[in-house]
């Protein structure tokens, strides 16, 4: 019933290449000089970029993390004001 889910082939090595190049595919009929300013460009940008934000999806993750992060801890600061000052209402109050 689950094998669809269960039985898949290992592509670890295939994503390991992959996160290395950081998505840019050198193909074999390319010359030798665009290959090497490619590979500049990669290095460059490798450098710039945090280790968790080089993935193909990275930046979309990673920021709708971060505003989720962003509102439970606005929300749960706002909440411990309202406690300190005692105007929060308690459990069972309207």
């Amino acid at each position: 019933m689950i094998n669809w889910l269960v039985n898949r082939a290992p592509h670890i090595r295939e994503k390991q290449i992959a996160m290395q190049r950081c998505g840019v595919w050198i193909g074999a009929g390319r010359a030798g000089r665009e290959i090497e300013e490619v590979q500049d460009a990669r290095e460059a940008e490798q450098g710039k970029n945090f280790v968790y934000l080089r993935g193909p999806r990275s930046k979309l993750y990673f920021t709708a993390y971060m505003a989720l992060f962003t509102a439970a801890l606005v929300g749960t600061n706002v909440q411990l004001i309202q406690y300190a000052r005692g105007k929060a209402k308690k459990v069972g109050e309207e």
